[in-house]
């Protein structure tokens, strides 16, 4: 998996761009605000169809400009004034259709806060992961959302006006139909990710492993379809007085822990930065044991985030796929790592080409 080409006109501070990328890896050089960030929101775009800063599509457009393109691979993006066009190989597409088509694992600083953040973050990046690699979870998971919300909506209803309770059996049953499927795969993945995490960890933790416990409220032993359908009728009541949902993988966790200690609670900011870091390279070998390929590898100034041990465990990882790699400076990295990159220079969301690489 890989991009050859990157073309983006009017996105955020870079008015026009047409890059050509090394296969294997790529560093962007420049000062802090200058459009190397922006180049990695691009890239990750391509592949996800958001932004992972948690922007909305407009504010990607350059100030003052009618529209925004993005281009790479076989995917084309146009953002306009409340509209986005997605292209597949030259033809009108969905975003689930794009989405996967260019696979990417992102490393930001943003991600530094995943164990420590709420619940929702995690959730989203277990989805994020699992969409990226099946298709048919995607599609799942958008019409359990679409579920969701019209159930709560029915619960306020009944709470509010009393009317609609006969109806209820009936979103009960959708709800568990789309989310015992996204609970089994959620914990599929867990499980795959445990194996790649097992091989990784001991280098960042001293020989110990880590561990990544998925948290739900259902007893996933059981079968998930009685046991799902028995509780929403248990909890009934509740959830009219709540007039919300309260049970299901909209409400699941997880935790990774170290000697049974959350990391995100209890864990040390290097510890916790040390886990991430093994999920996000565990991320890499599940892409290609599930797909054959490896996916596209962007790292948004991270180096900086590591002691020179946990540096060197990283930049193991980058001559394995092509990778995008931001930072402040060259002399973060061995010579020998500079010495097989394509180096670029950005300056005011302008990009030249420093080293030419191998």
């Amino acid at each position: 998996m890989q991009i050859d080409r990157l073309e983006l006109t009017n996105f955020r501070n870079i008015p026009q761009l047409e890059l050509t990328l090394s296969p294997r890896l790529n560093v962007l050089v420049g000062a802090n605000a200058q459009g190397k960030t922006n180049l990695l929101e691009a890239l990750h775009y391509l592949s996800t169809t958001r932004s992972f800063r948690g922007s909305r599509d407009g504010d990607i457009v350059s100030f003052g400009a009618p529209f925004s393109r993005i281009a790479g691979g076989e995917v084309e993006i146009t953002l306009q004034t409340g509209e986005k066009r997605l292209r597949l190989r030259g033809k009108d597409a969905r975003a689930a259709e794009v989405l996967g088509e260019l696979r990417s694992v992102l490393f930001s600083p943003e991600d530094m806060s995943l164990l420590s953040g709420p619940p929702q973050d995690r959730r989203d990046y277990l989805d994020e992961l699992i969409s990226r690699i099946d298709r048919k979870y995607l599609l799942t998971l958008l019409s359990y959302h679409k579920t969701l919300k019209q159930r709560n909506r029915l619960l306020w209803q009944v709470r509010e006006r009393g009317q609609g309770r006969d109806e209820l059996d009936s979103w009960d049953k959708l709800l568990v139909r789309d989310g015992v499927p996204i609970l089994s795969r959620r914990l599929e993945i867990a499980g795959h990710l445990q194996t790649a995490v097992d091989e990784i960890s001991p280098s960042l933790f001293n020989g110990e492993n880590i561990r990544l416990n998925y948290q739900s409220k259902l007893p996933t032993e059981a079968p998930l379809e009685a046991v799902f359908m028995e509780e929403l009728v248990n909890i009934r009541e509740r959830e009219i007085g709540a007039a919300t949902s309260l049970l299901g993988p909209h409400r699941d966790d997880f935790e990774v822990t170290l000697r049974d200690r959350d990391l995100g609670r209890f864990g040390s900011r290097g510890e916790q930065r040390a886990a991430i870091l093994a999920l996000k390279l565990a991320e890499v070998n599940l892409d290609l044991a599930e797909t054959g390929e490896r996916p596209i590898l962007l790292l948004d100034d991270v180096m900086s985030e590591f002691d020179p041990e946990h540096q060197a465990r990283l930049l193991k990882e980058v001559g394995k796929q092509q990778t995008i790699i931001s930072a402040t400076t060259l002399s973060i990295f061995p010579p020998e790592t500079v010495g097989q990159a394509k180096t670029f220079r950005v300056a005011s969301g302008r990009v030249t080409e420093d080293h030419p690489g191998v």
